[in-house]
């Protein structure tokens, strides 16, 4: 009887790991409404702007990296707020890019205008500041070496 209820909570923790892994790969595909283009990259899904914000943000912090390297080394997580409702983070050294999601018919959803940075404690919001570092991330030499 004991090897059976093991089994069968080997099992449920099992599915809960399936769902929070689809979840997490949903989305980084999830493609953003419009494609954001800097010379030879294209930011167009939430992966793409997930590295974007934080190799701009690590190099704002004299740490500069490519936008590839931090997309190899993101540290991925999924953290269940409520039923059907998640924060997916992507942690690379002292930036995390956190993205909230909700789950309805098998399909993950998301608004953009959610997501935000963090770093130092201090949150930036990404509906706020995104126009803006576009404009100032497409004029600024110092960048340009890193979008790649």
């Amino acid at each position: 009887m004991k090897k059976i209820i093991l089994i069968i909570l080997i099992l449920l923790g099992l599915t809960a790991c399936k769902e929070k892994e689809r979840i997490l790969e949903s989305t980084k595909d999830i493609p953003i409404n419009e494609n954001i283009v800097f010379n030879d990259y294209s930011v167009e899904t939430v992966e793409d702007l997930a590295a974007f914000l934080v190799t701009v943000t690590e190099v704002e912090n004299n740490k500069p990296v490519t936008i590839t390297k931090v997309k190899k080394t993101f540290d991925w997580k999924v953290e269940e707020q409520e039923k059907d409702s998640y924060i997916v983070s992507a942690k690379y050294r002292d930036s995390t890019f956190k993205i909230p999601v909700t789950l309805s018919n098998n399909r993950v959803y998301t608004d953009i205008g959610y997501a935000s940075v963090e770093r130092n404690d201090e949150v930036y919001p990404l509906g706020s500041i995104l126009p803006d570092l576009i404009t100032e991330v497409q004029n600024d030499p110092k960048y340009q070496d890193y979008l790649k």
